[in-house]
This record gives C-alpha cells, sequence and structure tokens, in this order.
C-alpha cells in the first residue's frame, strides 16, 4: 500500500481540539471544547463535542490517494441542500474546514435499527424523505449538486460499476488464512455467480449495444441519498428516524437507490415492502414502468455489488479505510465479514 499523501490520522483527541475551536469561533461560540470519540464509524472518526454546554458532532473524514472523493464536501453541501429546503429528519450541517477534513454537525441522540426493528412506518419515513430531496431537484441549488459516487445512469454503467470492484478483489493476497480463503470465494464462487448473472441480463437485453449504453434522461434522474437504508439512520424517542452519514450522495439512477435501499445487508429490509416503496418513489418520474423493469433486471447483481462491497476490508484501500476509523478490529472484522458475505451470497443464489 502506498504511503498517504495527506495525514489524517489523529493520534488522540486533543490534537482536535484546536481544530474544533476553531470551528465553534465561526459559529460565534467560545469556551472549552471536549471530544469523547465515539464508536461505530465504518470510514471515519466521529466525536460527541461539547462546547458552551451544547452538544455538536465533530467528524474527521479519512482521506487517501487511491480515494479521491471528497467525502467531506459531498456531504456537507448535500446537507446544506437538504436543511435550506426545510428538510428536518438529517443532521443539521454548521461548519466545516476542508483544509483540516473536518466538520461539525448536530448532535443527534438516537439509537441503531435492527432489522427486527423495521415497521411499515419507517418505510414510510424513509420514502418521504427520497420525495421530499426531490421535489426541489429542478432548482439552482438541486442542479448544481454532484453526481453520486459511483453514479449510473445506463445499463452498462451498472455493469462496469460491478465489475470494477470485482476486478479489485482479484487483487487480494493470499497472505493468511483469511485471505486464502477470501482469495479463493472470490474465484472460485463469487466471480462465476457474476458472469451468469451478467450473461442473463445481455440475453435479456437481446446483446444490443444500444439497450447496455443508453442513458436515461435528465428528468428520470433523483437526487440520491446514497448507500441508502436503515444502517444509516438513527430513531429519536418520538419515534421519528434521522438519516445520516452522506458521503456518497448526489444525482443518480433511482432504480439504484432502490436496489441498494433493499440489498445492504447491515439492517436488511424485506423485500416485501418493495412495492409500497417503489409505487411511492416512481411516482417521480414519467416512465414508471420502465424504471420498476429496471429495479427487478438489476436487483441480483446489486447483490453482487454488496458481496464486493462486504470484502472491501480486503483490499488495501479500503482496510485502511476501516484502520483508520477503527484501528484495532481490523482482523476480526475480516473474518466477520467473510462469514457473512458467505452466507449473503447463498441467500442470492436461492
Amino acid at each position: 500500500m502506498r504511503p498517504m499523501k495527506e495525514e489524517t490520522r489523529h493520534k488522540n483527541n486533543q490534537e482536535l481540539v484546536p481544530v474544533a475551536v476553531k470551528l465553534i469561533k465561526e459559529m460565534g461560540l467560545s469556551g472549552d471544547v471536549t471530544l469523547e470519540r465515539l464508536s461505530g464509524g465504518r470510514n471515519n472518526q466521529v466525536f460527541k463535542m461539547m462546547a458552551d454546554d451544547q452538544r455538536f458532532l465533530l467528524k474527521s473524514y479519512f482521506v487517501h490517494e487511491d480515494d479521491p472523493r471528497d467525502r467531506l464536501g459531498n456531504e456537507f453541501s448535500f446537507l446544506r441542500y437538504a436543511w435550506d429546503k426545510g428538510i428536518r429528519c438529517i443532521p443539521q450541517p454548521f461548519v466545516a474546514d476542508k483544509k483540516q477534513h473536518v466538520a461539525l454537525y448536530e448532535f443527534i441522540d438516537g439509537g441503531k435499527l435492527k432489522e427486527s426493528d423495521i415497521m411499515e412506518d419507517f418505510i414510510k419515513q424513509a420514502i418521504s424523505f427520497v420525495l421530499e430531496l426531490n421535489k426541489y431537484k429542478q432548482t439552482y441549488a438541486a442542479l448544481n449538486l454532484p453526481s453520486a459516487s459511483e453514479a449510473c445512469f445506463s445499463i452498462g454503467e451498472h455493469l462496469d460499476c460491478i465489475e470494477r470492484r470485482l476486478k479489485r478483489l482479484h487483487e487480494i493476497e493470499p497472505c493468511d488464512s483469511v485471505g486464502r480463503y477470501a482469495h479463493d470465494f472470490v474465484h472460485q464462487q463469487l466471480t462465476p455467480c457474476w458472469m451468469t448473472l451478467k450473461k442473463d441480463i445481455l440475453d435479456k437485453l437481446g446483446n444490443s449495444g444500444a439497450a447496455i449504453s443508453e442513458l436515461i434522461d435528465n428528468n428520470e434522474r433523483c437526487i440520491s441519498p446514497s448507500d441508502y437504508g436503515f444502517h444509516n439512520s438513527l430513531l429519536e424517542q418520538n419515534g421519528k428516524l434521522r438519516f445520516i452519514d452522506f458521503e456518497y450522495a448526489g444525482w443518480d439512477d433511482p432504480a439504484k437507490m432502490i436496489c441498494d435501499f433493499f440489498c445492504q445487508p447491515e439492517v436488511p429490509v424485506s423485500k416485501t415492502f418493495l412495492p409500497l416503496f417503489e409505487n411511492e418513489v416512481t411516482q417521480l418520474f414519467d416512465k414508471k414502468d420502465a424504471l420498476k423493469k429496471k429495479v427487478s433486471l438489476l436487483f441480483p447483481p446489486y447483490r453482487i455489488k454488496w458481496c464486493c462491497i462486504m470484502l472491501n476490508d480486503f483490499i488495501p484501500e479500503g482496510a485502511a479505510r476501516r484502520s483508520y476509523a477503527e484501528k484495532d478490529e481490523a482482523m476480526r472484522r475480516r473474518e466477520e465479514q467473510l462469514d457473512k458475505v458467505k452466507s449473503y451470497l447463498s441467500e442470492t443464489l436461492n
């Protein structure tokens, strides 16, 4: 792995205190600042910050030369757009320091959901968020939002995105026992499964180059939270969900957003809710039936994409990102992720 271009590894909380003081001064606050590291940040470091008897969330973003995405800029601009439009099921963005790769947000006091917690009311809240985001998609502010990370606007782009992820996994080095198991799993099970699914899609499209490469019209695109699901939400005591983590958000194909919502494995959502979600979200678009057909076509491949995401810890950039967020759990997490992905793929094939 190549060395980091930019140093973002804060050795301890105290190194961030001067940065935090600078941020609250920009907000017109003063006084002592205290930081408490919070667990659960998958890619970044997050802290509960106290200043002038107020709570904030301080987020320190991971930066790596192999991943040029502007995570801070993407998330902060998306939240600014949504907050300015009156959307309140998100954390309020306060201020950011792009040079230091940190930003200050509203601290949300809420709990994480489990699969058994999911009910129709939460599905409706998730739908409402998407509808609200896209109510203003013709405004100047919306049109200036960037494309989502790995945005796909044609069937070919969807397939290429998944294939790129799978290709990166072919670089897994069998340097220890868990690495060997991951290497063999990718080559002997995941790749053959993907090749079968890809052939099936191409056959259904008649191997038509035009059908594969045709871009969807601008009015058939959506503003997507990206990486959308209940794994990126907090439940407040009043029963309302607050959605978090928008580093990858932006303009995208709504079919991708729908597939990701139901394919993400961390807090699985039953496909029994898919008709409700589809019927509501497709009201945003003219080509409703075509969108539903595309979701059906892409659903199995997106299960493969999520298999690849679950194995990110085995590639250098993914391992570095996890290490930045959770330094001491790399080996244990690799073993857990491999077990999960085997089970997940088995469900995909059944």
